[in-house]
């Protein structure tokens, strides 16, 4: 319990230097590097914000030895656990570091939040492609009414095959957006609301660009650039 009430005390002690200038010694896969900027944040048992960049107190690759004060070179932060060069990835070796400078019990909260995180994020996943599997049927009869005859059993292949994770299934969706408009006569303004309001990359705008051109003759109204017309990349 003593390791973990005085990093507690040293992080508050620390964050009182937030806004100074500070020049802060740090690891980084094994290298030696040096940032002199502004301390910008201090996150408690995380690391720090300089330059616009996090550097972790203790994280996978990266490590802060110490940080001094710019002005009149005082150590505000030591952390005499971190070897030289240090390069540790495997989680198990890091918690060993962390443990050492905060005490295990810090590390196994640690490790519970981030399994927490893991099985929430796969929950989320899992039921993220739940729905698109779910969409699957509706995205078929809406493609339907638009892809050329001759393609109509590709394009059921199509949907079928990529919409079994929600990423691509959104790509498809956004696809079907697109043809519903332009078979409305929508503009490239229209379009380009469609695409702002999926925040989509540009990667997944030109993959459903280019379904609609490959399943469709709704784009040649747009006239649309032959660099619109990627590759089609998906399965």
């Amino acid at each position: 319990m003593e390791n973990i009430i005085y990093a507690d005390g040293m992080f508050k002690e620390l964050k009182k230097y937030e806004g100074q200038e500070i020049v802060c010694y740090y690891w980084h896969y094994g290298r030696a590097v040096t940032c002199e900027d502004k301390l910008e944040t201090v996150s408690y048992f995380r690391g720090v914000e300089c330059k616009g960049s996090f550097i972790p107190f203790i994280g996978s690759g990266c490590a802060i030895v110490g940080i001094k004060l710019k002005s009149n070179g005082s150590t505000i932060y030591y952390n005499p656990n971190i070897e030289e060069g240090y390069n540790l990835t495997d989680q198990k070796e890091i918690d060993k570091v962390r443990a050492l400078t905060y005490g295990s019990e810090v590390v196994f909260k640690q490790k519970n939040r981030r399994d927490i995180r893991k099985q929430n994020d796969k929950k989320r996943s899992e039921n993220a492609d739940k729905r698109a599997k779910l969409k699957r049927q509706l995205l078929i009869k809406r493609g339907l009414l638009h892809v050329h005859e001759d393609l109509r059993d590709e394009w059921v292949k199509h949907v079928t095959i990529n919409t079994t994770d929600a990423y691509s299934c959104a790509i498809i969706e956004m696809a079907c957006d697109m043809m519903d408009a332009l078979s409305e006569g929508a503009s490239r303004e229209i379009i380009a609301e469609i695409c702002a309001k999926k925040r989509a990359s540009g990667y997944s705008i030109g993959c459903a660009i280019e379904m609609v051109l490959h399943f469709t003759n709704l784009l040649e109204v747009l006239a649309l650039p032959e660099s619109t017309n990627p590759q089609r990349t998906l399965k």
